[in-house]
């Protein structure tokens, strides 16, 4: 597990990839207990302080991340996991084709995709318990399981979206005010439905994506 409290190491001096995606919050990957630890403890800790103080070394070679939030978007098993063991009832009507990792399968609707297998990071063990749309998409926005009374709205004690974190401990050099935007618009369910998860929530909306 990541560690968040007091320690000499910054946020990207020699952490993994996992272990940044583990504090970004992307979803279920690495789940934060909270009732140790909560968030504003977090942001007022010495180690957020000195996220702060200076960029340190960076790892790797990315220099942007296109996120795409795919509200209702393809099911896994006709992308990226298909399932071609499962009954016919759950594995639809399309074939499994191998990609340039040996073992990997993606569904035959990516064959472009499945010549560059090897330079995706696949997750295949992503799960959850809760099945409303609203709530559990701001679980995989924020981190954290959403443990307030509507999801369906946009609050000020929201927990915040992981771009709001980025935009407030690792901005960017060159254009800082736009260290996360979120385009064209806020996800919405329909036109009266603006779930959670898309703000910075509780950090104050300064730190909310440019849209």
């Amino acid at each position: 597990m990541f560690e968040i409290h007091d320690r000499a190491t910054r946020l990207c001096d020699g952490v993994s990839r996992r272990e940044l995606l583990r504090i970004g919050g992307l979803g279920m990957l690495g789940s934060l207990n909270m009732s140790a630890l909560a968030l504003p403890q977090l942001i007022g800790s010495a180690q957020a302080s000195a996220l702060t103080e200076g960029s340190g070394k960076m790892f790797g070679r990315a220099k942007n991340i296109i996120f795409l939030y795919l509200t209702g978007g393809p099911p896994q098993h006709e992308t990226f996991d298909p399932k071609p063991d499962a009954p016919v009832e759950l594995r639809g009507p399309f074939q499994p084709i191998a990609t340039n990792v040996p073992g990997i399968q993606f569904c035959e609707l990516l064959p472009r995709t499945s010549r560059i297998a090897d330079k995706l990071a696949i997750i295949r063990s992503m799960a959850t318990d809760d099945h409303i749309h609203s709530s559990s998409g701001a679980w995989v926005l924020t981190g954290y399981k959403y443990v307030g009374t509507n999801a369906r709205t946009i609050q000020p004690t929201d927990w915040p979206w992981f771009g709001s974190l980025i935009k407030r401990y690792r901005p960017s050099e060159q254009l800082p005010a736009l260290s996360t935007v979120w385009i064209p618009v806020k996800n919405r369910l329909n036109e009266s439905v603006t779930p959670a998860g898309q703000t910075g929530g509780l950090m104050g909306s300064r730190w909310n994506p440019e849209l």
